[in-house]
């Protein structure tokens, strides 16, 4: 009886190995089929990817890629450049893929950014890439600073148009920050152009640049009225406005009697500000004249005009 019952164990247990062993196969052809099929879509996914580079390069080589925006470090934040960028791409219906293929003219091929770039586009998947990797490398508190402190050294040349003075200096002022209010633009601008505009235009206490301009345009022709006169160089109202000649010479009153004045059309020059720049007031500047803060006596380019510059006229009886 015991034989029996041992014999019957055994085979039990002899099937039993035999089913174990069927399952490891069974188990290790599983996974030979999941390794297939794992190798297959990844090399289903180097296709696709290839693919997409290519149709990004066909993109890239068909078509016209010209009046692109260049990057310049000392008139743009970073910011600012990737919104132009991605302006110009969707106008032009460029695919997102070939964002990165395209982006690298955009910085210079010889700038100091454009090596940056190619030394490290291959690290950089796709244009979210891109975004966080540049602002990392050109974004600080320092390059703001920078171009803040060009747009506040800034002043309009004799030669140059009221006009396209003020809309260049809402264009800087904006591409430091585009949500800039136009009064604080207003301000500045009236700082920095010249004097005797700048004296006259703050009388019509204007909101935006828009108004600036036209208010602009009828003081400078009613000023050039008088510098003709006196054979002095015209201002520039607008662009298209011919260049100063300054070789003109006054014509008349070279042996006149002088008085200082501190009226000009009617308008009390004593009672005239110049606007308040807007400039944060980090040296504790502060004028008198405008019993404002925001730069020195010395810095007051209304003091200067009404000391040196702004004098009348009257001839020997």
């Amino acid at each position: 009886m015991c034989i029996i019952m041992e014999a019957e164990l055994r085979a039990l247990k002899d099937e039993s190995e035999k089913g174990q062993l069927q399952l490891q196969h069974e188990l290790q052809q599983t996974n030979v089929a999941v390794l297939t099929i794992q190798n297959q879509q990844s090399d289903l996914g180097l296709k696709l990817d290839r693919i997409e580079r290519a149709m990004a390069q066909q993109t890239v080589s068909s078509q016209n890629f010209s009046d692109y925006p260049i990057y310049d470090s000392t008139l743009m934040t970073p910011d600012y450049f990737i919104s132009e960028a991605e302006d110009y791409f969707s106008v032009r219906n460029t695919p997102r893929a070939s964002y990165i293929l395209l982006v690298g003219r955009m910085l210079g091929r010889d700038s100091d950014v454009g090596k940056w770039w190619r030394a490290t586009k291959a690290s950089a998947g796709d244009w979210s890439d891109f975004k966080r990797l540049f602002r990392a490398y050109e974004g600080s508190t320092n390059s703001e600073d920078s171009l803040r402190e060009q747009l506040y050294s800034k002043r309009q040349r004799l030669d140059e148009a009221f006009e396209s003075y003020a809309w260049e200096m809402l264009t800087l002022y904006r591409r430091i920050d585009p949500s800039v209010g136009e009064d604080d633009v207003v301000s500045r601008i009236l700082n920095s152009c010249l004097p005797e505009v700048a004296v006259l235009v703050d009388t019509q206490n204007c909101a935006t640049v828009s108004d600036l301009v036209i208010a602009g345009r009828q003081i400078i022709q009613n000023l050039n009225k008088v510098r003709k006169i006196q054979g002095q160089a015209l201002l520039r109202a607008r662009q298209n406005d011919p260049m100063p000649d300054r070789t003109n010479k006054p014509k008349f009153f070279t042996k006149a009697k002088y008085h200082s004045s501190t009226t000009v059309d009617g308008n009390d020059l004593s009672k005239v500000s110049t606007s308040v720049p807007t400039k944060p007031n980090s040296s504790g500047s502060f004028c008198k004249f405008h019993n404002k803060a925001g730069h020195t006596d010395e810095e007051c380019r209304t003091q200067k005009y009404m000391n040196t510059s702004h004098t009348t006229t009257t001839p020997k009886n």
